[in-house]
């Protein structure tokens, strides 16, 4: 018999009730000098964006995330201060800091994350040739492993939880705008992910780090709202 979405929710907070989870959302850019060198303009000219082009193009700029932990006094959730990696010019150098954050959490919380954030990096991180390194575990760290082991999971395993899945919102439209229009929450600018290639274009890297550390911070308030929604 199916899961209903209030069990699999069930399922994956009774897990992290003693340990914390990582709410984490990544920002992309199309990798306009690799994408041109591989599609020709007619290909390129039936795409609406360049952001329709395979993951493997897309550069990662940004890693937001916010630690969701359970207060047993208040018998709620609460979330952190959200934390923003932001490096548009070494992806590298910032999939290696991302490694150190992510290393330190068994759990995961992201809106759409199965189809894109755990994919993305793990596209990048082979082709970075990230891998545990026997020799010296300070650098090259297990984001190659970390990665691929998180992306396998199921998309309401108990280390992973998909906003997105979870409420089966695959071909609704608005994504993760109507969700926040609908629990009352409001979303920085009303901007979307399509827009982060603009501002970097013309380097308003200020409105950029604002908008993709409120996705984070947003996706951790809708998953303290919906744990409370389906308590009730």
């Amino acid at each position: 018999m199916a899961q209903t979405t209030r069990q699999k929710l069930k399922e994956f907070v009774s897990n992290i009730l003693t340990k914390p989870a990582l709410v984490f959302d990544i920002e992309t850019i199309p990798d306009k000098e690799k994408i041109e060198a591989y599609y020709t303009q007619e290909e390129l000219s039936e795409k609406e964006t360049l952001y329709e082009v395979s993951i493997g193009f897309h550069r990662v700029i940004s890693f937001a995330c916010t630690e969701v932990r359970y207060n047993p006094t208040t018998k709620n959730f609460e979330k952190s201060d959200t934390k923003l990696l932001f490096n548009p010019d070494d992806e590298l150098q910032l999939l290696l800091d991302v490694s150190k954050i992510m290393q330190q959490y068994e759990y995961f919380i992201t809106f759409n994350g199965s189809r894109y954030d755990f994919p993305v990096l793990e596209r990048k991180a082979l082709f970075h040739g990230l891998q545990k390194s026997y020799k010296d575990n300070t650098e090259r760290l297990l984001l190659k492993e970390l990665v691929l082991s998180c992306s396998e999971l199921q998309w309401c395993h108990w280390k992973h939880l998909d906003i997105f899945n979870l409420l089966n919102l695959k071909g609704q439209k608005g994504g993760l705008t109507l969700l926040l229009d609908y629990m009352g929450l409001q979303k920085h600018n009303n901007m979307t992910g399509k827009e982060v290639y603009s501002l970097h274009q013309s380097k308003d890297y200020e409105t950029l780090k604002q908008y993709a550390a409120k996705d984070a911070e947003l996706e951790a308030t809708l998953f303290i709202e919906l744990v409370n929604f389906f308590r009730s």
